[in-house]
């Protein structure tokens, strides 16, 4: 195997060491049809839209949009060594 996607111990360590990314307000939609269905849709401009549409009303929430892979890789690890008595190659 190659790679190993980590997504929930990941929003955790965003949790416990928010330094390690770098969040943006704005708010998120997720296309439910069409070619784009599951996209996540992003405005980081957090507009101020002057008729409504789709994204009126949408609060705005905090958004990671980059982070500390490295860092990340080696907490997920450490934790699982610690946990399962090593077993990670």
């Amino acid at each position: 195997m190659d790679a190993a996607f980590c997504h929930d111990p990941t929003a955790l360590i965003a949790v416990l060491r928010p330094d390690l990314f770098t969040f943006k307000p704005g708010r998120v939609r997720v296309a439910t049809q069409g070619i784009a269905r599951g996209a996540t849709l992003f405005d980081e401009q957090d507009r101020q839209w002057h008729k409504k549409n789709a994204w009126s009303g949408r609060p705005s929430v905090m958004v990671a949009t980059a982070v500390d892979a490295a860092a990340v890789v080696e907490m997920v690890f450490e934790r699982m060594q610690e946990w399962g008595g090593g077993g990670v190659v």
